[in-house]
C-alpha cells in the first residue's frame, strides 16, 4: 500500500473522529461548573481545560529565556517560536498577570508608587456607594490612589496607582467601589485585597487587538518569567498554549 493511500486514509479517520467524537472526548471537553478557575492551583486549572489535539495550555519555562518572536495573531496572540515547537501567549492574560503581582506586593509592603494627574478626573457615585467611599478614602490612599470629595456624591480623582499608565481611571475607580461596597460579602482582609488587584490588573492591562512593538513584547515576556504563577492569569484562564513542532511534523506527515 503507497505511504499516499497510508496518509489518506489516517486523515479521513481523523475527520471521523473529529466529526463524531466520542462520550469521553465530550466528557474531557465540558468544563466543570461547580468549580471556579480563579481559586485553583494552575495544575488543576489545566487539568480541566478543553483538550485541543497538538496544544498543550502550558508553559515552557525554559521557553521565556530561548525564543525567537514571530509577531502577533490578530494584534492578540504573541507568537514565539521555541525549540519544542511554537507558544502562543494571550497578551492580556500575561500582563494581568504581571500587574496582578506587583500591586500585591507593592501594596504588601506599603510601597504602592502613585502618579499625579494634571488635570484631576470627575467622578459620580450612587449615593449610597459615595457614602462608603467617603469613610474609605484612607484605604485608596494605600492602593495609590488619591481621592478628595468634590460635593454631595463626586469626588475627584487626583492621582492614581503608577502601574496603570495612561488608562480609564474614572471606570476603574467606579469598578473598585463596588468592590469596596461589598467588603463584607467577601469576607476576610485579604480576599478584598485580591479582588482589588484582579481589577486593577484588569483595568491596567495591554487589551487584545492593541498592537505592541517588539521591544515591548521582549519586555511582556521577560516579565512574565519573574512572576510566580506564570501558567494563569488572576481568573484563572491559561495564559500559553505549545503547539509541539512533534504534533506540527505529524499533522504533515513527517
Amino acid at each position: 500500500r503507497s505511504p499516499v493511500a497510508d496518509g489518506s486514509r489516517k486523515l479521513a479517520e481523523n475527520h471521523a473522529l473529529s466529526e463524531n467524537p466520542s462520550k469521553t472526548d465530550i466528557m474531557n471537553m465540558t468544563p466543570n461548573p461547580n468549580k471556579t478557575p480563579a481559586s485553583d492551583t494552575p495544575l488543576e486549572v489545566f487539568h480541566r481545560s478543553p483538550e485541543i489535539k497538538g496544544l498543550s495550555p502550558q508553559l515552557p519555562l525554559e521557553a521565556l529565556k530561548q525564543y525567537r518572536i514571530l509577531g502577533q495573531l490578530r494584534n492578540s496572540f504573541i507568537l514565539l517560536e521555541i525549540e519544542r515547537g511554537l507558544l502562543l501567549v494571550d497578551q492580556h492574560c500575561a500582563h494581568e498577570r504581571i500587574l496582578y503581582e506587583r500591586f500585591l506586593k507593592s501594596t504588601r509592603e506599603g510601597k504602592t508608587k502613585s502618579q499625579h494627574l494634571l488635570f484631576p478626573e470627575r467622578v459620580e457615585f450612587p449615593l449610597s456607594q459615595a457614602v462608603i467611599i467617603e469613610k474609605k478614602l484612607h484605604y485608596f490612599e494605600g492602593l495609590g490612589f488619591q481621592i478628595e470629595p468634590f460635593g454631595r456624591n463626586t469626588f475627584l480623582i487626583k492621582a492614581v496607582p503608577a502601574l496603570l499608565g495612561d488608562k480609564d481611571y474614572t471606570n476603574l475607580v467606579l469598578d473598585l467601589a463596588e468592590v469596596v461596597s461589598q467588603e463584607h460579602s467577601l469576607g476576610r482582609e485579604e480576599s478584598l485585597m485580591e479582588e482589588i488587584a484582579r481589577r486593577v490588573a484588569c483595568h491596567g492591562a495591554v487589551k487584545s487587538r492593541q498592537n505592541l512593538q517588539l521591544d515591548e513584547i521582549r519586555a511582556l515576556i521577560e516579565d512574565l518569567g519573574k512572576t510566580q504563577y506564570p501558567f494563569t492569569c488572576p481568573h484563572g484562564r491559561p495564559v500559553t498554549l505549545l503547539l509541539d513542532l512533534a504534533e506540527i511534523k505529524k499533522r504533515f506527515l513527517r
